[in-house]
């Protein structure tokens, strides 16, 4: 039986609040690359950090209107 190097179904901290108002945020969890941003109404939003149709890392893009843009 092999261990998984992670807890599954945890809280784990991802950034502070200070670092989504500066816009997308990138992070790696749990060997996932995730962007992190405020989408509409301020709720913060976690996808996969890349961009479906070019595959760019989207914490390099911009949030306009409460949706993440590619860069």
């Amino acid at each position: 039986m092999t261990k998984e190097p992670y807890l599954r179904n945890r809280w784990y901290v991802a950034a502070r609040v200070q670092e989504l108002e500066k816009g997308p945020v990138g992070r790696t969890i749990m060997d996932e690359p995730v962007v992190l941003f405020r989408g509409e109404g301020g709720q913060v939003a976690a996808l996969e950090d890349a961009c479906a149709h070019r595959y760019m890392p989207l914490s390099h893009g911009k949030v306009q209107d409460g949706r993440i843009q590619c860069p």
